[in-house]
């Protein structure tokens, strides 16, 4: 499983600030409550607008992520790992904007897609989701959806907070002798399931829970990642952005 991490990620006052402005859990519309309870406020919420509307430092971060020499950088760091892939979903990116069905943005839709045909790439969509999560939380193992090219993760911890080890992203793999369990769906592993998934699958490597630090992997059929029931003090948050490339089918 392609992981990897970028640490120092922000210069230091950038990140305080993007730390002091993090969207109170209160402004979070949804919650996953049958796959352990996570907050989240993601980019198709009314919220997640008017949130950056007020925030000028967090509207200029995901602009960011759209930049053309961001974004063929991170299709670079794709290429370096074999992929399951076909050979067309492997062709460079073109970030589309606007959506197929909407009347006033549909327009920008056929262009975004007319645009990616000619320099013959795949069209791609970004989605951006506030992932928040208090004591007893947990995210189940899964290997993510087949439209996600890349998952990025960006965690911001509380000042002064001594976050117990575990607290943030597991990686799985199959121990030894084991069979080999594969997913190209995003399928969550619950109830039962989730000890015979750790009977059968180890923890290979977890990320600390550090500051201004990016974590993140390309998705596979075996890219199995989660979070373990939180054991934190009352009133402590795990607080991260989730940024991911998705394919345009």
């Amino acid at each position: 499983l392609p992981i990897f991490e970028f640490h120092n990620l922000f210069d230091a006052s950038i990140f305080r600030k993007l730390q002091a402005e993090f969207p109170d859990k209160t402004l979070f519309p949804g919650r996953y409550l049958e796959n352990g309870g996570k907050f989240y406020m993601n980019g198709t919420t009314r919220q997640f607008d008017d949130f950056l509307e007020k925030s000028p430092i967090w509207k200029d971060l995901f602009r960011l992520f759209y930049k053309p020499e961001i974004v063929a950088d991170f299709y670079a760091l794709t290429q370096q790992f074999s992929s399951e892939r076909t050979p067309t979903e492997r062709k460079r990116w073109q970030i589309c904007f606007g959506k197929k069905d909407d009347f006033l943005q549909g327009g920008r839709y056929t262009m975004n897609a007319l645009k990616a045909r000619l320099l013959d790439r795949i069209q791609v969509r970004l989605g951006f989701e506030f992932s928040c999560m208090e004591q007893g939380c947990y995210i189940p193992p899964h290997t993510d959806m087949p439209e996600k090219l890349l998952s990025l993760m960006i965690y911001f911890p509380e000042e002064d907070v001594t976050y117990p080890h575990g607290t943030g992203t597991e990686f799985y793999r199959k121990k030894p002798d084991n069979h080999e369990m594969r997913s190209w769906k995003s399928t969550w592993i619950k109830g039962d399931g989730v000890h015979n998934f750790f009977e059968s699958n180890d923890t290979f490597y977890t990320s600390q829970f550090t500051a201004n630090k990016m974590v993140g992997f390309v998705k596979t059929s075996n890219s199995w990642h989660g979070v373990r029931q939180l054991n934190l003090p009352m009133h402590v948050l795990r607080r991260s952005l989730n940024v991911n490339y998705l394919l345009i089918r």
